[in-house]
């Protein structure tokens, strides 16, 4: 019937930081939701257990090479997968410029004991990194 128990939508902020020394969070401005099963609060997002949620990430990442290679890597964390996440979201390229961050996951947590945070994360992958910055939406579906 095209309802849902609960939805979120904030949009999540990154700012200037070296990836060599440290991770960025996303912080989350303008927020929204409906029916009390995703809440968030600074970089932390919590969804209720017993539920399936469609989770999307979507947004610019700016970056540029922090060395002499002239490449640059960046790829997300949820801190609940981080490998899996690791693995579908690593941008590499050459020279200064912007890509676009794409995640879109299904959670489980129809069986879960507790309910679950996410922290979504900016990491630096393989070339050292200096992140300009991250701008994107971040979308949560409970689908049942």
């Amino acid at each position: 019937d095209g309802s849902c128990p609960g939805w979120f939508y904030g949009v999540g902020v990154v700012q200037s930081v070296d990836l060599q020394n440290d991770t960025a969070p996303l912080y989350f401005q303008g927020k929204m939701s409906s029916g009390g099963l995703v809440s968030c609060s600074g970089d932390t997002v919590r969804l209720s257990r017993g539920h399936h949620y469609q989770v999307s990430v979507n947004g610019a990442v700016y970056a540029m090479s922090n060395d002499g290679s002239g490449f640059y890597s960046v790829r997300m964390t949820d801190g609940y997968d981080d490998d899996y996440c690791r693995y579908i979201t690593l941008i590499e390229q050459s020279s200064r410029g912007s890509n676009s961050l794409c995640f879109n996951r299904i959670y489980d947590l129809t069986g879960a004991k507790n309910d679950v945070e996410l922290k979504f994360s900016l990491e630096q992958g393989d070339y050292k990194t200096y992140l300009l910055s991250f701008r994107g939406s971040v979308t949560i579906t409970a689908l049942d």
